[in-house]
């Protein structure tokens, strides 16, 4: 009995440290998987009951899940299990591919197997969620791998002797140089030209034949059965006719999308494979802005090409449409019927004397505009009977042109 509850003790001390290390690193739902599994392996151990590791992961995702259901769409959180899924899956037959009787061999070839097990479903998920590949994950995961678990093995032992402040300094000094060093070897091939592979975008029933298409081959290789072959043909021609349909369907497209930015004015209006832009010129500057929030929706869109346009008064299609601002009120008021009209900055002035004369069959007001103007616009809209919409509180504004009229 006292080693029984020896063996207890020592289990609750272990738990309760890997829940407290995951609060303190932010209980992000990848470091939260890890708890959960190991929680559940660690008490099946104690009480001598045989478990499944496929078992232990899926009640790990059903547990995080019931917990907080829109974990499911972070990106964290598929990037996680599905590393874990393609090394559960792959791991142990490709390990024993190459057999080699040197440990360094040994221990560089397991490396390699568990960096490239794991790409079989996350390299689908990153080009859905990040729009990109690393081409050269190899060489960054071989010394990022191996030293990243020594640095976190040091933190654990800095947190034990912190309070001995001659080994703690000791400590700390040497995981800085560790820290930088492998940021450093990340960032330099992070700065070769083909490091990685940008721009890449694949809706999502796409992403899950490629997903089904990697799987295949790598059954194949592994097992030689002829049935994965004709799988993953299928998931190609099927992932083909997918991207085929979607550039066709981008050549006749035109849409007019008024983004959300606080603060912010930017619209694009896409022609087919070209996007006609009217920012403001702090958006038009910053290029973190266009990279982040812009950028992804032209990708999707299939842009190739970009103009900017003024503030004025556009004929696209079937449709006209009307941006204004505070400089171009007098070509507006020139308008007997416009099918959109967006509207940017504060102005309230003259409103319903506009809403009367160009008789909108859309109010748009981007993100540049406060909220009491959004007000005003919105009560002059209803007393009008026009539909109106604060990209703000209403979301981004996308709409073919074809609907407008």
């Amino acid at each position: 009995r006292p080693l029984a509850r020896l063996g207890w003790l020592r289990l609750i001390l272990v738990i309760a440290s890997l829940w407290l290390f995951s609060i303190i690193a932010g209980g992000q739902p990848s470091v939260l998987r890890s708890a959960v599994m190991f929680t559940f392996l660690a008490t099946a151990r104690a009480t001598d009951r045989k478990t499944n590791i496929f078992n232990t992961l899926a009640m790990s995702a059903f547990v995080l899940l019931a917990w907080n259901p829109l974990w499911l769409w972070d990106a964290g959180f598929q990037l996680s299990y599905g590393a874990l899924v393609g090394i559960l899956v792959f791991y142990q037959p490709l390990s024993r591919w190459l057999l080699f009787s040197n440990r360094m061999l040994v221990f560089l070839w397991q490396l390699v197997a568990v960096t490239l097990t794991a790409q079989v479903f996350t390299l689908p998920i990153s080009i859905f969620w990040f729009h990109q590949v690393p081409l050269l994950f190899m060489l960054s995961n071989i010394v990022a791998v191996p030293l990243s678990g020594i640095i976190l093995m040091g933190e654990i032992f800095f947190c034990i002797i912190s309070f001995v402040p001659l080994l703690a300094e000791a400590v700390a000094g040497l995981l800085q140089f560790m820290i930088r060093l492998m940021n450093g070897y990340v960032e330099r091939i992070d700065s070769i030209s083909f490091s990685v592979w940008q721009d890449l975008y694949l809706p999502l029933p796409a992403v899950l034949l490629l997903g089904v298409l990697f799987c295949s081959f790598c059954m194949w290789v592994m097992w030689r059965q002829h049935g994965w072959v004709y799988i993953g043909l299928l998931s190609l021609a099927a992932m083909t006719g997918i991207l085929r349909s979607r550039i066709h369907a981008q050549l006749s497209q035109s849409r007019i999308i008024v983004y959300n930015l606080p603060g912010r004015s930017m619209t694009d209006l896409v022609l087919s494979r070209s996007a006609y832009t009217y920012p403001d010129h702090a958006t038009g500057n910053d290029a973190f802005m266009l990279k982040m929030h812009i950028a992804p929706s032209r990708l999707m869109h299939g842009i190739t090409g970009t103009q900017v346009m003024h503030a004025g008064v556009y004929h696209a299609g079937p449709a006209t449409i009307a941006v204004l601002d505070s400089t171009n009120a007098g070509r507006v008021f020139k308008l007997s019927k416009v099918d959109l009209l967006i509207v940017t900055g504060k102005k309230t002035r003259d409103s319903e004397t506009i809403l009367s004369r160009v008789r909108p069959g859309f109010v748009v007001a981007d993100g540049s505009m406060p909220e009491w103007a959004a007000i005003h616009w919105k009560r002059a809209c209803s007393a009008r009977k026009v539909p109106f919409h604060h990209v703000l509180t209403d979301g981004c504004y996308a709409r073919d042109l074809t609907s407008l009229r």
